[in-house]
């Protein structure tokens, strides 16, 4: 006997209007015969795969997997039939492809699997979701997150991030490499318990036990040991913050996202100074002081990293949900859009501020009217200064001058300035932006009428996380660079910025002065840092380090400045690398296990070219006895790690060709 045709099943008025309110909502649906594979498609369920609709509405199996991203097909038809025969709901994310214009889109599926009375499946039916903006923002947010990492990445902190709800934790992967935790590894709580140092264990599990307990502020912040696989001792800053939900007995924890610092060197120092007893006093209160600084900097850094995020995911959840209407849509996509704008330029300040510390940034100058750069500059800054209210005058010379200048960067510069006049200022306040000429520079002026400075405030106003402490409700977010890239700017232009004041209450007004351009003639760059010119003479380098991504890392930065550059990851392979390529400066690392540092310093001496090789050594040890044992074994500088960049090039390019040994 012939299987009569497959026909959705029949429902009463109820149903109908059901159907009709689902059709409405734009939410396609499906309903699958599984002994025939005969499937009945909603109305938009062909529109979703831009197939014209059939009549009466039926599909094929071989319909639906033909429209299945090629990459996906198999993934998607396995979640489907391990749904159906373990018996669980149906969900997959997968790509299609449009029939009618080729778009490629994301869906979601979600169904549900009819069994009769031997167990076997006989029906599935469920909805299909158009995910495409939800997905295209995850990506965004990855993109992003992959740009914070590096940010975090620049200033030296480790980030993580624990949801207690669904029991997911990210860890940053420089935090794995402060606790040596190989990525093979998946992040999971107490992976580096067994790393603490047995007399910070107490305090530390104290700490944190009170930043989740319901009843607290969720504030984290401890300084503790830990020893590492090899036996050396790292000091380590924590700090986090944990966010609850629910109110009396049911608040519980729901996320902790916090970072951590390495502060052996400051601890090594600190040592030191106790030992020694020199200027111990006033180099006590400037550890006091980059302390406070660089607390205040990672707790902003946790909360500016973070803020956006949330917003974000709550705008990329919405576009998931059924029934929504234009205004709500365009809701999202503006939320989404501001925050990500948000995090890029927070992200491109802290990329600027590293350029120019580490001589990167390049200006591209040209003649501009400074009026234009004015222009601007105000046109930057005025939304705020509108929604403050304040008032805004300029005077300006009746001659402009033309700058031989980068008119985008010297712009962000009055922008800064004139956006900082506006955050510290009461409303209704006054600015003023002043401009005259005097000893052929170009002078620049703004003024506020604002909550001022004291005179301990003034002498850090240019350094890098510097915030005026009483004033940070007044900031509006940030992490305190601003004034440092605009010193780094107007230094780059050859020019000078001064910060003033007359007290707290009084106002502040910061000058800066650029030279100018004069008959048609370019002006020197010699604001560019000394090692953008030593760059230009290369050094051939050999980079020494077990650990390859610090060798292979180090050696990118010295071939951007010019040098030539090869690597080995071990003491042997050092030696036949230095002796085919005859470095004029080896950078050892001395605990490297094969060979220490120390013994191919000593082989590469009795080499007859080695003999003028310079020798750098790279360690995490720093004490005068190491320093001691470097140079008797033949080095010539003694490096402490990390090594800041711009250490090392003042060592490569001293003198033009020749290196001043340490022990001279």
């Amino acid at each position: 006997m012939r299987a009569a045709p497959f026909q959705p099943q029949q429902a009463g008025d109820s149903d109908a209007l059901l159907r009709l309110a689902v059709d409405a909502s734009g939410i396609a649906t499906w309903d699958v015969d599984l002994t025939t594979d005969e499937a009945i498609w909603s109305e938009n369920h062909f529109r979703l795969l831009g197939l014209p609709v059939q009549p009466d509405r039926r599909a094929s199996r071989e319909m639906w997997l033909s429209h299945i991203h090629p990459e996906d097909r198999e993934r998607a038809r396995a979640t489907f039939e391990r749904a159906k025969n373990e018996h669980t709901l149906y969900r997959c994310e997968y790509r299609v492809v449009r029939a009618d214009d080729g778009q490629i889109i994301w869906v979601e599926p979600r169904g549900r699997f009819f069994y009769d009375g031997s167990r076997r499946p006989v029906r599935a039916v469920g909805v299909l979701f158009e995910i495409t903006a939800r997905k295209q923002a995850e990506e965004r947010l990855i993109e992003r997150e992959t740009q914070l990492d590096l940010a975090a990445r620049i200033v030296g902190i480790g980030v993580f991030d624990h949801d207690h709800v669904n029991d997911r934790l990210y860890w940053s992967d420089l935090l794995r490499e402060i606790h040596e935790i190989p990525p093979e590894i998946p992040p999971h709580i107490g992976a580096y318990d067994g790393q603490v140092h047995p007399d910070d264990c107490e305090s530390l599990t104290a700490a944190v036990r009170a930043a989740h307990d319901p009843a607290g502020d969720g504030r984290f912040s401890n300084e503790y040991r830990i020893v590492r696989r090899s036996g050396e001792t790292r000091w380590i800053v924590g700090r986090a913050r944990t966010f609850f939900a629910g109110e009396g007995t049911q608040r519980h924890a729901v996320r902790t996202v916090g970072a951590e610092y390495d502060v052996t060197n400051r601890k090594r120092i600190e040592m030191d100074l106790r030992a020694e007893r020199e200027s111990l006093r006033r180099a006590e209160a400037a550890l006091r002081e980059a302390d406070r600084r660089k607390d205040e900097f990672l707790a902003t850094l946790a909360h500016e990293l973070r803020n956006p995020l949330a917003p974000i995911r709550n705008a990329a959840h919405m576009l998931t949900l059924p029934k929504l209407d234009e205004e709500q849509l365009q809701w999202a996509r503006r939320v989404i859009h501001r925050q990500v704008q948000h995090m890029a330029r927070l992200l491109d300040d802290l990329l600027d501020v590293a350029r120019i510390t580490r001589g990167k940034l390049q200006l591209k100058k040209e003649h501009v009217d400074f009026g234009t750069i004015v222009d601007t500059a105000v046109e930057a800054a005025r939304p705020l200064i509108n929604a403050k209210k304040h008032g805004l005058t300029l005077e300006l010379p009746p001659q402009l001058p033309t700058l031989e200048a980068d008119p985008v960067r010297l712009a962000q510069v009055l922008s800064n300035l004139l956006t900082n006049a506006a955050k510290y200022t009461d409303d209704s306040g006054r600015i003023a932006l002043r401009a005259w000429v005097a000893d052929d520079r170009l002078h620049i002026s703004v003024r506020d009428n604002g909550i001022g400075l004291s005179s301990t405030a003034l002498p850090h106003m240019f350094q890098m996380f510097s915030q005026v402490h009483d004033a940070r409700d007044r900031s509006g977010g940030g992490l305190g660079i601003g004034l440092a890239l605009v010193k780094g700017l107007v230094y780059l232009h050859g020019g000078t910025i001064a910060a003033r004041s007359d007290g707290p209450g009084h106002g502040s007004e910061f000058v800066v002065t650029i030279p100018i351009h004069h008959d048609g003639a370019p002006l020197a760059d010699d604001a560019t840092p000394a090692a953008e010119d030593g760059a230009r003479t290369g050094r051939k380098i050999l980079v020494a380090d077990d650990n390859q991504d610090a060798a292979d890392s180090l050696a990118l930065l010295l071939e951007a400045s010019g040098h030539t550059v090869r690597t080995a990851h071990g003491g042997h392979g050092a030696i036949d690398v230095a002796s085919d390529f005859q470095p004029d400066i080896a950078l050892l690392d001395i605990g490297m296990p094969d060979m220490s540092g120390y013994e191919v310093a000593k082989q590469l001496r009795e080499m007859q070219w080695g003999k003028n090789v310079r020798l750098i050594a790279l360690t995490g040890w720093g004490q005068d006895e190491d320093k001691r044992r470097a140079l008797a074994a033949g080095f010539d500088h003694h490096l402490t790690k990390p090594v800041e960049l711009q250490e090392l090039e003042k060592l490569l390019l001293t003198s033009g060709g020749t290196l001043p040994p340490d022990r001279a």
